[in-house]
């Protein structure tokens, strides 16, 4: 006969044997040793707690012909047979493979039957949850009045499947997982025998990933020994379960908390190359910053953090360096960036940048030569008092165009923003240089001036023309107020405006409303009367109806607020073909999107219908 595995030949055969799980062993003991056998048992719990190992040491013991304090003997005739299968009185099966309504029909009919040798015929169905919905129903009657001689014992390890009408029936024990300390306590006990030197913190490492299973542990440590023919370590276990060691989780977690991001590619890149699931290692670093969270709120950790002193002072050091908040963050990240990692097609590729993103979002240093994750625009945007200081504007136009009549606003009409730190944004094009501005005409308009009040104690300094020339004029329009008024500094208040529009259209992004960033990311932004006027281009205008939604205005104003620190109104306007265009008054300045998509049409010989 071959050799077997460690775990079959280490199954308990006793109720003492059994390691933990003294609820469940007292209750079926006192039940053996008193003779008050129940009709149907159900034990649950997580794999490997020793649920069928239970049921089969319980099939024994109510059958022994010599019971040892409530044990089975394991020598008498009775015995022999049940643990060479021999014996057709105990029935074990798999609920996995036959789980038909046929299966539970040919057991309800066989049942009445009395046991030929042993005193109660037991029925083991193992991972009872899987039988159908027929099966269950076909089960019920005779589980609530079997024979006298019947017993049925279920095991599952997901009792919610379990009918309300079955579970009612069924005498239930719930299994636990088994503590860390008495699985290095068993496996000790295993290894003693096998000639190999196994290191306490390898026993501990396989505890801790057998995750309170028996079975797995003992499994693991089967394989180790296969595999370390002299000596068993931390570190080859780790290898051969395809986990990285405690050195490199902390060069990771060290490397996040720098804000290194080149160190952080490097690591990946070794992981990778490794063979290692990125998917695994995400989950394990986010029990690296659980460990590190642990450090930073309590005095001694060490009770619940299980690692060697090397690797545990090096995790106390960086949860001094960061905040409470931050080690949350990081933590809420990952599990967000485990999630993604299941669907991603390159997972590679986006572990890198969802570990990246982390760093900045979780409030930690921002990675050297790397872009800030988002602008730096959270304080609210103050609004000071109306200018009132004198001053002429030169409003210079694209050479393309020709310069429109002034257009006289009052002064209190735009309010005047205090500065706000520009920061770059994704996917916007190249602002203009001093060099690339057409001179202009001599005929340039200069805006009249207004007298003014006095000046406020802020005054708004000259800005410089490179800074003016960020902000592209606005298309002529029709003016806006008939009656002259007070002149403003149209370029100071748009150049706050365009700021204010950029975290705007940022925020947009940030909260899922990418469709909503298309339609408004090319508007021209001001502030009018207290409000934030956003002009589009006559070829915007078929996105009016999708602009003026309320959903739309709603989500707008909302980033809006974010940006500015306070509730502001935002009203949407559209520019309309000038009537006397650049080739004379009957000649349209720029023709319908409409007329375009016709004559597009006919050129190719495509019918072109327009239906309303």
């Amino acid at each position: 006969m071959g050799r077997k595995a460690l775990y079959r030949e280490w199954r308990p055969r006793t109720f003492d044997e059994v390691v933990e799980q003294h609820h469940v062993v007292v209750s079926l003991r006192q039940s053996v040793r008193t003779g008050r056998i129940g009709h149907a048992y159900l034990f649950s719990g997580t794999r490997g707690t020793g649920k069928t190992t239970m049921a089969q040491i319980f099939s024994r013991a109510i059958n022994c012909l010599d019971p040892q304090d409530g044990n089975p003997c394991n020598a008498c005739e009775v015995c022999l047979s049940i643990l060479n299968g021999s014996l057709l009185d105990v029935i074990e099966m798999d609920a996995a493979s036959n789980n038909s309504v046929e299966t539970i029909r040919r057991i309800c009919d066989e049942v009445v039957f009395s046991p030929t040798r042993a005193k109660f015929k037991v029925y083991i169905i193992d991972e009872a949850h899987m039988l159908s919905t027929g099966a269950f129903n076909a089960l019920l009657k005779t589980l609530e009045e079997p024979p006298s001689f019947a017993v049925f014992i279920l095991a599952t390890t997901e009792p919610h499947r379990i009918p309300a009408t079955i579970l009612s029936r069924c005498q239930r024990y719930d299994f636990r997982r088994i503590p860390l300390e008495s699985i290095v306590t068993r496996l000790e006990e295993i290894a003693a025998d096998s000639g190999v030197v196994v290191e306490r913190d390898a026993y501990a490492t396989i505890a801790a990933l057998a995750d309170g299973a028996m079975r797995d542990a003992i499994s693991m440590l089967d394989q180790c020994l296969s595999s370390s023919p002299e000596r068993l370590t931390k570190d080859d276990v780790l290898e051969l379960a395809g986990i990285v060691n405690d050195a490199f989780m902390g060069d990771m977690a060290e490397a996040m908390v720098d804000g290194d991001a080149g160190a952080v590619l490097r690591l990946v890149d070794r992981l990778v190359m490794d063979g290692r699931d990125v998917v695994r290692f995400a989950s394990d670093l986010a029990g690296q910053f659980r460990n590190i969270m642990v450090c930073r709120t309590t005095d001694d950790p060490s009770s619940l953090v299980r690692l060697p002193d090397a690797a545990l002072a090096r995790m106390k050091k960086l949860a001094a360096r960061m905040d409470l908040a931050d080690v949350i963050a990081v933590l809420r990240g990952l599990s967000a960036l485990i999630t993604d990692l299941k669907w991603a097609p390159d997972p590679r590729t986006t572990f890198e940048v969802g570990l990246i993103r982390l760093m900045p979002e979780a409030g930690l240093p921002k990675a050297s030569g790397t872009r800030a994750a988002k602008p730096a625009a959270h304080a609210a945007v103050a609004v000071p008092p109306p200018v009132a200081t004198p001053v002429a504007v030169r409003v210079t136009l694209p050479v393309a165009q020709k310069a429109e009549p002034a257009v006289a606003m009052p002064a209190a009409a735009v309010p005047t923003l205090a500065p706000v730190a520009s920061t770059p944004v994704d996917d916007e094009p190249p602002l203009p240089s001093d060099d690339d501005i057409p001179p202009p005409p001599d005929d340039e308009p200069v805006l009249p001036v207004a007298p003014a009040a006095a000046p406020t104690s802020r005054p708004v300094p000259a800005k410089p023309a490179s800074q003016v020339a960020q902000v592209p004029a606005p298309a002529p329009v029709a003016a806006v107020a008939a009656a002259p008024a007070a002149a403003v500094d149209i370029a100071v208040a748009d150049a706050d405006a365009a700021k204010v529009w950029t975290q705007t259209l940022w925020n947009l992004q940030e909260n899922g409303h990418m469709g909503l960033y298309l339609f408004v990311r090319d508007g021209a932004p001001r502030f009018q009367d207290g409000q934030l006027v956003v002009r589009f281009s006559s070829d915007a205008g078929g996105h009016k109806v999708e602009l003026e939604r309320k959903e739309t205005l709603k989500s707008v104003r909302a980033a809006v607020a974010a940006a500015l620190g306070h509730d502001a109104d935002v009203a949407f306007e559209y520019a309309q073909a000038a009537k006397d265009g650049p080739g004379g008054p009957d000649k349209p300045a720029e023709e319908n999107w409409m007329d375009k998509a016709r004559k597009a049409a006919q050129a190719n010989g495509i019918p072109f219908r327009v239906e309303e």
